[in-house]
């Protein structure tokens, strides 16, 4: 009797010249002190010069001017804007002869006193204005203010800037914005940069035009996340970073004269980041060091069986952070990190490498991932794995023959990547990393199966998902314990109702199921009396289960234990009848958490074992029982035999054609109640 089983105005005042006709015979403009001239001296009356409140004198020497004639333009001219009311002629005494109507050369003028010419301007007033992240717009300030804010982590996303009484000229500006870029420049008084959009400013350019660029130079500065201050720009250079994500914070603006001398530091205005380049190379046993490859490229070999044994790997630039790295070797184990420019293994032509871990620092590891994957001896190549993960394989002594490596920006969705494969040990870990988009998961299922009719299917899931990565095991006992390669597919689901559906790749299990022998005369249990018999005369169906049911949960399951629940639970174990009959064998494999088949034919029985599955069944006269009827666990399978594990007697333990027991099966009525044949497919759920 038996069984059962479970898983962002400037005036100019010109002295010397008695109407705007003589204005028109300057001819070189430069700034000096007086000089006479001897050429066409011109007669002048007293003037005045009228004197602003804020003035900046020019002396402007005159080398000629003829008497008649129009400007001829120098080769940079600074254009005179003149207003009639302000320029009087200054008292110059001089001695001419120049009647009306007559020529006179040159060479016949004489000049008895200087005549001087000398230009006041007033210099311009700059102002602007910042648009604050949490604060909104700024009152405006003037130059060699400061406009943001320092130490508040607030970004300046906007900015304004006028000039007060230009002379023909003007101001533009541009911002560089996060997500967006360089924006097109502005004139003055407009907005650059954006509002109500939440991007930071990150870069601004200032540029003069018209007369201001010709008289002065505008310098600038900017104040930038985790950098501070920065040094001064000028006229059109760019001010603060770009591609390192870093926010303005404040800047400030300086009008000077050109000409003046300048002590603002400008040795570094502007930061750009470019991406830095990474190389790597592979020493091979017996081969010595191979060239470099730059990232994305094979290093090592494939289909030679050679092994490598030592690594290094390169950055050309680590301003903004570096390369660490780890290898696991042969008969070593787990080596420390090194950096780059370092070599990580031996070179002993006797150890090779088995399995490499790396990880970025600095600004590096916020803006990009470090993507790399092995080529493994006997496996071949392995899915992409991330930085802090692990490519290659621990404990099974199988090295890596090649390797690739990418540096990949952080923009990117949700991924799945299979990593720490364990094809023995029939476990795989599936690794979800969460995307750059800043959504929210809620949870994450992982399905995986081997069948083509995903009859093995099972469903794993996490409630405990991260921002950053969340590991899902697939154990093969969950699948029926079915060795073959196995499809994985991811379900990502965000808290905004969106599910982002991932296939992940494949995986190889092929963990044999260990089947442990138990006997029922066991001297640590055989004498146990339940009911009306004991375990060594009627514990055939417990020990059965037992030996399945440790084989299936890897967990070490006795033979009382199942006895217990049978003897306790129902009524189908040596109460009414010596034994166990059919319905008690299902009920025992319900309740330890597995499913169970009723096998109506040879056939179906040889398709069960074929696939890895253990049949429990119970036969009756034959070597194994002259008399009634006997619970027997089978598994496996070849040509036409399985294996047979005999509870009562460890001797009749062995291969057994499947035809044979199926024609020998009980025909006892407690052994067919219920069900079509004593047979069972017992299995994982």
């Amino acid at each position: 009797m038996k069984k059962v089983l479970r898983k962002s105005k400037k005036t100019w005042v010109i002295l010397g010249v008695s109407s705007l006709g003589l204005l028109s015979g300057l001819q070189t403009y430069s700034v000096s002190a007086e000089e006479q001239v001897a050429t066409n001296p011109v007669p002048i009356n007293q003037a005045q010069i009228e004197s602003p409140q804020t003035v900046e004198t020019f002396i402007v020497k005159v080398n000629q001017i003829p008497s008649k004639g129009t400007i001829e333009s120098p080769q940079n001219p600074v254009t005179a804007s003149v207003d009639n009311q302000s320029v009087s002629t200054p008292e110059v005494s001089s001695t001419t002869n120049n009647p009306s109507n007559s020529e006179v050369s040159p060479s016949e003028k004489t000049v008895k006193n200087l005549a001087s010419t000398e230009a006041t301007v007033t210099k311009p007033t700059v102002n602007y204005t910042s648009h604050v992240s949490n604060i909104g717009w700024q009152n405006p300030v003037q130059e060699s203010q400061i406009s943001g804010t320092t130490g508040q982590s607030k970004a300046v996303e906007a900015i304004t800037i006028t000039i007060d009484n230009p002379s023909d000229g003007n101001i533009t500006y541009a911002s560089h914005v996060a997500n967006i870029g360089w924006q097109n420049p502005v004139s003055e008084g407009q907005i650059s940069g954006t509002t109500g959009q939440s991007k930071a400013m990150e870069a601004i350019r200032i540029q003069l035009t018209g007369d201001l660029a010709l008289q002065y130079d505008i310098y600038y500065r900017t104040h930038i996340a985790d950098y501070g201050w920065l040094s001064w720009a000028k006229n059109g250079e760019s001010a603060g970073s770009q591609g390192l994500g870093k926010r303005m914070e404040a800047y400030e603006v300086q009008l000077i004269q050109k000409g003046q001398t300048v002590t603002l530091d400008t040795s570094k205005a502007f930061i750009l980041f470019t991406k830095p380049t990474l190389t790597y190379q592979s020493n091979i046993i017996n081969s010595g060091w191979q060239n470099k490859v730059s990232e994305g490229v094979l290093s090592g070999t494939t289909g030679q069986s050679k092994q490598i044994q030592a690594f290094l790997l390169s950055l050309n630039n680590k301003a903004y952070g570096d390369i660490t790295y780890r290898v696991h070797v042969s008969n070593i184990g787990w080596q420390n990190f090194v950096s780059s420019e370092q070599m990580a293994g031996v070179l002993t032509n006797l150890n090779r490498i088995e399995a490499i871990e790396m990880k970025l620092s600095g600004y590096l590891d916020s803006r990009f991932d470090l993507k790399y994957r092995a080529h493994v001896q006997n496996i071949g190549w392995q899915s992409w794995v991330y930085d802090r993960y692990v490519a290659g394989t621990t404990g099974q002594s199988k090295a890596i023959e090649a390797l690739e490596i990418q540096l990949v920006e952080k923009s990117r969705a949700s991924q799945g990547i299979i990593q720490n494969e364990r094809p023995q040990q029939g476990l795989a870990d599936v690794v979800i990393l969460a995307g750059t988009s800043g959504k929210q998961i809620s949870k994450i299922k992982v399905a995986a199966w081997s069948t083509a009719d995903q009859s093995n299917l099972a469903w794993y899931e996490s409630s405990a998902a991260t921002s950053g990565a969340t590991t899902i095991r697939i154990n093969q006992q969950r699948h029926k314990s079915l060795i073959g390669k196995y499809i994985v597919h991811a379900y990502v689901y965000y808290q905004d109702g969106s599910v982002q559906k991932i296939e992940v790749g494949t995986t190889n299990l092929r963990a044999a199921l260990i089947t442990p022998y138990y006997n029922q005369r066991d001297s640590r249990w055989g004498w146990k009396q339940y009911g009306i018999s004991n375990l060594a005369a009627a514990g055939c169906v417990p020990t059965s289960l037992a030996m399945i049911f440790s084989s299936l949960s890897g967990k070490t399951i006795l033979p009382p234990q199942v006895a217990d629940f049978l003897y306790t639970k129902t009524n189908e174990f040596n109460k009414s009848f010596i034994g166990t009959s059919a319905q008690g064998l299902i009920s025992a494999v319900t309740n330890f958490g597995y499913q169970y088949s009723n096998l109506t034919t040879a056939s179906a029985i040889t398709s069960a074992l074929q696939a890895g599955h253990h049949v429990a069944c119970a036969i009756q006269y034959n070597k194994f029982v002259a008399s009634g009827s006997h619970e027997m666990v089978l598994k496996g399978y070849s040509n036409g035999y399985t294996y047979v594990y005999d509870p009562y007697t460890s001797g009749n333990c062995g291969w057994y054609p499947i035809q044979n027991l199926w024609n020998e099966r009980s025909t006892d009525k407690d052994d067919n109640r219920g069900v079509a044949a004593p047979f069972f497919k017992i299995t994982t759920l």
